[in-house]
């Protein structure tokens, strides 16, 4: 049996005596929502929130997630720390190597079914669908993406998380997914609290 104490509307409540199965929803703005469960297979005590959260305090460690819309979830507060990108449900959340949840931000769009401008195209580069967007320039053995999109979106300069050569490996998969060979150069824009990448030059070399 779980306890839980009430900290205010934007925290998980603790309602003394509550059953360990009861779920506990964050409100929001309709943006999507993120469930963290105790165990796995969606089992155990349940938190949802509904809208970003750049500080997340749970009273268990997730064994599981379930999610409507895209989320970045990141191990530490203020969406720092390792980060990864939550499209779909995990019945065992340890595969994605969040040993602890600082921060959760909604990726959701309502109206495009997708990544928004403002939260970038990101997950696995392999579900990506439809040709790149933007302003670009095409020579003989190269392609210039100067603010590359994918279905009007643009595309996050590092969607799993920021570390060591993350944009580069973004952009080289970018060029990869336009039929060149990998990235001669990339560079990334900040809009809002997002990177994104911008100024790609695709090689076939």
């Amino acid at each position: 049996m779980k306890n839980w104490l009430l900290f205010g509307a934007a925290l998980p409540l603790f309602a003394v005596g509550a059953s360990a199965q009861e779920r506990i929803v964050i409100p929001g703005q309709g943006q999507g929502t993120i469930t963290f469960f105790d165990g796995r297979n969606f089992s155990g005590a349940a938190v949802t929130y509904r809208q970003d959260e750049n500080r997340v305090r749970l009273p268990f460690s997730a064994g599981s997630i379930r999610v409507e819309g895209p989320w970045r979830v990141c191990t530490g507060p203020d969406y720092g720390g390792r980060c990864v990108t939550v499209d779909r449900d995990y019945r065992d959340a340890r595969f994605l190597g969040l040993y602890t949840v600082g921060s959760a931000q909604s990726l959701y769009s309502s109206g495009g079914g997708g990544y928004p401008p403002g939260g970038g195209w990101g997950g696995n580069w392999g579900n990506w669908s439809g040709p790149v967007g933007g302003p670009s320039l095409r020579g003989e053995n190269s392609l210039f993406f100067a603010t590359p999109s994918i279905r009007g979106s643009r595309i996050s300069a590092c969607p799993s998380g920021d570390f060591a050569g993350c944009q580069q490996q973004t952009a080289d998969r970018l060029c990869a997914y336009s039929g060149y060979g990998r990235a001669g150069s990339a560079d990334r824009v900040r809009i809002g609290r997002e990177w994104f990448l911008s100024d790609v030059l695709c090689t076939r070399r």
